[in-house]
């Protein structure tokens, strides 16, 4: 009967220690759904833009720390900032626009929370002033004593112009004497010259800017930003039995603001 009490003692200390050094098995970490993005697709070099996202599982529980990363195009992720998603996962960090690159948010998670990755594009750019050539147009070895219209008239395309001074380059080199030449911006379809407005003796009503023009660089009356198109006029006669035979060229340039990428 001893025996038999000993054998049953010696079984049940066995078992004890089995499950005592067992060791306890951890909860699976949850999944975690992640928002994020900036708080502008493009923005001005130098401005302030805020990342904000929310990485949870439930309503509470989801604190951790976040670690922000940028990628310029072409270029690799490195690490950029820090902060820390609160009991409800949201985070938000404030950074400077530098160049045109992707931002990426890392949840790192908790004892309860799985990692989560999210990303978003931040388009960069300046402002900057750039002269383009808003017109041109040229002829040679034409008749601008032909009946009009001939070659020695000139409607460009259809056009929208910045309120910014105009500045227009002719030349005009004709084989008979006293040739004119008359650069204007016009929005009236038959480019016909209106009666001039009592306050602005070089213009009238369809007519932006109207000016006679000499060989040489000319800075044209500032425009609203309007549209419409330049018109070129001209005008040479035959001189004792000399054919008013003429080479002209125009070019009008402007100053605007783009837009570059950065």
């Amino acid at each position: 009967m001893r025996t038999i009490r000993l054998t049953m003692l010696t079984m049940t200390l066995a078992t004890a220690v089995v499950l005592t050094s067992s060791p306890a098995v951890a909860a699976p970490k949850k999944p975690v759904r992640i928002t994020f993005a900036a708080s502008a697709t493009a923005a001005v070099r130098g401005s302030t833009v805020t990342l904000t996202g929310r990485a949870h599982y439930n309503a509470t529980g989801n604190k951790a720390r976040v670690d922000v990363y940028f990628a310029r195009t072409g270029a690799g992720y490195r690490l950029l900032t820090s902060t820390t998603a609160n009991a409800h996962g949201n985070f938000r960090k404030t950074v400077t626009a530098t160049t045109t690159g992707m931002y990426k948010a890392v949840y790192r998670g908790n004892t309860k929370r799985k990692r989560a990755t999210a990303a978003d594009a931040l388009t960069v750019y300046i402002n900057q002033t750039v002269t383009k050539t808003i017109f041109s147009h040229s002829e040679e070895g034409v008749d601008c004593g032909a009946p009009r219209p001939n070659a020695c008239t000139f409607a460009g395309p259809t056009i929208t112009i910045a309120d910014t001074p105009i500045t227009v380059t002719g030349k005009r080199a004709c084989a008979t004497p006293k040739a004119g030449m008359t650069m204007a911006f016009t929005d009236s379809p038959t480019n016909t010259l209106p009666p001039r407005s009592p306050d602005n003796s070089m213009s009238g009503p369809g007519w932006v800017t109207r000016s006679y023009l000499s060989p040489g660089t000319l800075p044209l009356p500032t425009p609203p930003s309007t549209t419409g198109h330049f018109y070129v006029s001209v005008g040479a006669s035959p001189f004792e039995n000399t054919a008013a035979i003429c080479d002209w060229s125009v070019v009008a340039t402007q100053p605007v603001t783009e837009r570059v990428t950065v």
